[in-house]
This record gives structure tokens, C-alpha cells and sequence, in this order.
């Protein structure tokens, strides 16, 4: 999933440094990106909010209460 995400701000990162020497934001509008890799993104961000609530859930349950 890592991987996904930092590959759709790779392209930006080099450009950005090479221009202004440091990269001035991590912001990537969805309409820059093909629909291919906004659908990765899309799937990747799903699946990552599943394990969070799953892990908020499971915490949930051992607190004393």
C-alpha cells in the first residue's frame, strides 16, 4: 500500500527539488492523475481505513469499562 501512495508523489518530488530546492508541498490534485492510478489510490486508501477500524475496534474492546 506504502508503495502506491509514494508512487504517485514521486513524480512531483524530484521536479520540485530541482526548481525550488525543496519540495513546497505533498498535495497532488486527483484531476492530475490518470484514472488508473486514482483508482490504486482510491483502493489503497479503503483497505487502509479498514485495518484502522479494525484496530480501533479491537482497542475498543480491551478497555476496561
Amino acid at each position: 500500500m506504502r508503495q502506491r501512495v509514494r508512487a504517485a508523489a514521486a513524480p512531483r518530488g524530484p521536479s520540485a527539488l530541482r526548481t525550488s530546492g525543496t519540495p513546497t508541498s505533498t498535495f497532488i490534485a486527483p484531476k492530475d492523475l490518470d484514472s488508473l492510478t486514482r483508482r490504486h489510490l482510491r483502493e489503497t486508501f479503503r483497505a487502509i481505513a479498514l485495518v484502522q477500524s479494525r484496530v480501533d475496534r479491537a482497542w475498543l474492546t480491551r478497555l476496561p469499562g
